[in-house]
C-alpha cells in the first residue's frame, strides 16, 4: 500500500493480518507433523458402556456406527478408537460395498470378535433367508453375524 510520501507504508491492521496469516502457514506444517507422528499410534478408548438391545439379549455399545455408505478404514479406525463396538450395515448399503469394506477392515485388523455386527437383507420369501445370510457372511468375511434383520419381506 503506497503512503502519501511515495513509499510503501504498512498499516498496523495490515501487518497484524499478514502476521496472523504467516503464523497459520508456519503452524500448519507443525500440526501436520504432529498428526503424522500420532497417526500410527491413535489413542484408543475403552469400549463405551453397553446396554441390552431391545429383546435380543445382545449387549451393544450405547452408540453405533451406521454404515449406510461404504466406510473407509480411516473411519472404521476412528469409530473403534472412540469406543464404538456396534456396527450396523446391510446388503444394499453403499451400493453393496458397505459389508465388503467392513469385512476387509475386520480381517485386516483382527477386531471381529470385539464387535457386534448387524446386517440386513430383503428376502421375497422365507426360503431365501439362508441363502441371503450366506451371502452376508461372505461379504463380511466372517463366520458369524450377531444380529440379522429384515428390511422387508416380499418386496
Amino acid at each position: 500500500m503506497a503512503g502519501s510520501n511515495g513509499r510503501d507504508d504498512l498499516s498496523r491492521r495490515t501487518f497484524i493480518k499478514a502476521g496472523a496469516g504467516a503464523a497459520a502457514v508456519v503452524g500448519l506444517p507443525l500440526k501436520v507433523l504432529a498428526d503424522e507422528k500420532t497417526k500410527d499410534e491413535p489413542k484408543q478408548h475403552a469400549p463405551l458402556p453397553r446396554r441390552v438391545l431391545g429383546r435380543t439379549g445382545e449387549k451393544v455399545t450405547i452408540l453405533n456406527m451406521g454404515a449406510g455408505q461404504a466406510p473407509s478404514p480411516r473411519l472404521l479406525n476412528a469409530v473403534y478408537n472412540a469406543g464404538i463396538r456396534f456396527i450396523d450395515t446391510a446388503a444394499t448399503y453403499g451400493g453393496g460395498e458397505s459389508e465388503k469394506k467392513l469385512g476387509e477392515w475386520m480381517t485386516k485388523t483382527g477386531r471381529r470378535k470385539e464387535l457386534i455386527i448387524v446386517t440386513k437383507d430383503m428376502p421375497k420369501t422365507p426360503d431365501e433367508w439362508v441363502t441371503m445370510l450366506d451371502k452376508r457372511l461372505e461379504a463380511l468375511q466372517t463366520d458369524y453375524i450377531d444380529l440379522f434383520f429384515l428390511h422387508a419381506i416380499g418386496e
